[in-house]
């Protein structure tokens, strides 16, 4: 693989997921919201600056996952040739969904 070759498959991987990140952290703001709606007294009793301190950790830390998909992708356009890219991208946002 050659350094044109790995820029390439870099860039497809970067700008396909990229897009998709905002989905990702809306859906996971959704669901930390809902449970805080849900338990609603509970949730202002555990307001403080530890808890929101962990809250933001935890999610760099969902974010630093999400970028696992980048390596992923990477590899199985390698593996599967760069002219199949929507393919490749199309079947590995559909994994989650079939676990």
């Amino acid at each position: 693989m050659n350094i044109d070759d790995a820029k390439s498959y870099l860039t497809n991987a970067i700008s396909y997921w990229e897009i998709r990140r905002i989905i990702y952290n809306a859906v996971l703001g959704a669901i930390v919201i809902g449970y805080f709606v849900a338990n609603f007294k509970t949730s202002l009793q555990l307001i403080t600056p530890d808890a929101i301190f962990a809250l933001f950790i935890l999610a760099v830390l969902a974010n630093i996952a999400y970028c696992a998909a980048y390596l992923v992708d990477i590899v199985a356009q390698r593996m599967l040739g760069a002219d199949k890219e929507g393919e490749v991208n199309s079947i590995l946002a559909s994994i989650p969904t079939q676990l």
